[in-house]
């Protein structure tokens, strides 16, 4: 398969005055937010990963056989058949970092270099992987025999990403609306009113939204014989 370059862009202008977020057509390409340098954005996204990380997460990094049989459980891989779409082999900038500096043999791994340290330009290149091609359905983390639950350690990989302002414009576009206006698909105080007026009017329901401490439970429809 033809290996292909990712390419950056500008970010279009966030557009607030639409209901949703226009989304483009996908490409190969990275995204980035924010004007820090390389190496900072590189800590941000090892530091993040660091925090998240916990006792059960080491046991997972130092578990991997390397068997393979998460890449057959992985609709991405099954598809393409290119092994850089091997489900732990979307963690591996992570997996590089953590047994370069925190693994048990990270000592010997930074004194022969067999770890080396992870670039923004690998980070950027495994934007593709952690984003674009994994729904972290969980099917890796069921087929693993060691027990691995790699869709996890992928959320926190994510989570590392998201700290260093490498993540897709659209979900940066998506999270910038939603603090701005309280909901990513700009459902705004009004929008909501407005539609649980209709969900009154629609279903007989009284529904009051201007009232403290007031619960509405809606009743189910009861079964037909």
């Amino acid at each position: 398969m033809t290996e292909t370059t990712p390419t950056t862009r500008e970010p279009d202008p966030l557009e607030f005055d639409k209901p949703r977020v226009s989304i483009r057509k996908p490409e190969h390409r990275f995204d980035s937010q924010g004007e820090a340098p390389d190496a900072v954005r590189v800590e941000r996204a090892m530091n993040s990963f660091v925090r998240d990380f916990g006792r059960t997460a080491a046991v997972y990094m130092e578990s991997c056989i390397h068997c393979g049989m998460c890449a057959e459980a992985c609709h991405f891989y099954e598809v393409t058949q290119d092994p850089k779409y091997t489900p732990i082999w979307k963690l591996e900038p992570f997996k590089q970092a953590y047994k370069r500096e925190y693994g048990p043999f990270a000592f010997v791994y930074r004194v022969l270099n067999l770890k080396p340290k992870v670039t923004v330009d690998e980070l950027q290149q495994w934007q593709h992987l952690l984003y674009d091609s994994c729904t972290v359905c969980g099917r890796c983390s069921l087929m693993c025999p060691m027990g691995i639950d790699i869709a996890s350690l992928v959320s926190q990989a994510r989570h590392g990403m998201f700290k260093a302002g490498l993540v897709p414009h659209e979900l940066a576009a998506v999270t910038e609306r939603a603090r701005r206006e309280g909901s990513p698909l700009g459902a705004t105080p009004k929008v909501f009113a407005d539609r649980c007026e209709w969900l009154s009017d629609e279903h007989d329901v009284e529904i009051t939204i201007d009232k403290p401490r007031r619960k509405c439970c809606a009743p189910c429809p009861r079964s037909r014989s």
